[in-house]
C-alpha cells in the first residue's frame, strides 16, 4: 500500500492541476529560452515549418512579457493563493471545513480569471476545485473551455482521468491519446521542458499501457543509462496499478 501511495504522488505531482505561478523561476527559464531563440539553436532541425517557428516565437514572447509585467503580481497572487488551499485540503478530513476552503479557492481563481482568462493554469485549477467539491460536470466544462482556447495536453489528460474515472473508457482514451499527440507537438516549442517531454511517456501509459511505454523507455535507456529521470519513470510505470490509482483519484 505503501507502494501505490508513492506512485500515485508521483503521478498526480507531474499531472497535477495546481499550478503554482512563481514569476522569479518563469523569468529564468524564460531568459534562457529567450536567448537559445536569438541564437536559433532551438531550431536547427530543418523539418520544423517557418511558420510553425514564428508561431511558437510569438506564443513565447507574449507569454515571457506575462510573466514579466509588474503589473501582474495581483494576479499571480490570487492564483497561488488558490493553489495553497487547494494543497491544504488535502489534509483537511472535515467535509465541511474542506468544502469551505476549496470555496475560498475558487472565488479567487474567479477573481483572477476576470483579471486575464488566457492564463492555463487557472483552468486546471479550477477544474480540480470543482472535481474536489463533487462537480464533475462543471469540472469537464472548465477544461473544454481552456480547450477552445488552447490544445493544451495537460488539460486533455486531466479530462481523460476524470472520464476514465466516470466510468467512460472510450472517451477517455481518445483524450489520452489526443494528450500524448498535444504534447508531441508542443515538445517542439520553445516553451517545453524536460518534464513535459516526460510527461508524454505518462500520456502513452494511459493510453496504450506498461509495455508500450516501457519499450520507448527502455530504447532511451540505451542511449542514456544514467539519466535519473528515466530511471525513475520506469520504476514508477512498473509499479503502476491503473485500479488502484483510479480507486484513490
Amino acid at each position: 500500500m505503501k507502494k501505490f501511495i508513492t506512485i500515485l504522488l508521483v503521478i498526480c505531482q507531474i499531472f497535477s492541476a495546481c499550478n503554482s505561478s512563481k514569476p522569479n523561476d518563469k523569468n529564468t527559464k524564460f531568459e534562457e529560452k529567450k536567448e537559445d531563440i536569438n541564437n536559433n539553436s532551438l531550431y536547427e532541425d530543418t523539418s520544423i515549418s517557418e511558420n510553425y517557428k514564428l508561431k511558437n516565437i510569438e506564443e513565447f514572447t507574449k507569454e515571457f512579457s506575462f510573466y514579466t509585467n509588474p503589473a501582474n503580481i495581483r494576479f499571480f497572487k490570487l492564483n497561488d493563493s488558490a493553489v495553497r488551499i487547494i494543497q491544504k485540503t488535502k489534509k483537511e478530513s472535515n467535509k465541511i471545513l474542506k468544502d469551505s476552503l476549496l470555496n475560498q479557492a475558487l472565488k479567487y481563481l474567479d477573481l483572477a480569471l476576470q483579471m486575464d482568462s488566457n492564463f492555463y493554469s487557472l483552468y486546471l485549477n479550477k477544474s480540480t476545485v470543482l472535481w474536489k467539491l463533487g462537480e464533475s460536470e462543471k469540472s469537464i466544462k472548465i477544461l473544454q473551455d481552456l480547450l477552445r482556447r488552447k490544445k493544451h495536453p495537460e488539460a486533455l489528460f486531466t479530462l481523460g482521468l476524470i472520464y476514465e474515472k466516470l466510468g467512460n473508457k472510450n472517451l477517455a482514451e481518445i483524450k489520452f491519446k489526443e494528450a500524448y499527440m498535444a504534447y508531441e507537438e508542443y515538445n517542439e516549442s520553445p516553451l517545453a521542458t524536460e518534464r513535459d517531454i516526460l510527461n508524454r511517456e505518462y500520456a502513452l501509459l494511459f493510453w496504450k499501457g506498461k509495455v508500450c511505454v516501457l519499450k520507448e523507455i527502455n530504447n532511451k535507456l540505451k542511449k542514456d543509462p544514467d539519466n535519473p529521470s528515466l530511471l525513475i519513470d520506469k520504476q514508477t510505470i512498473e509499479n503502476f496499478d491503473r485500479k488502484s490509482f483510479f480507486n484513490n483519484y
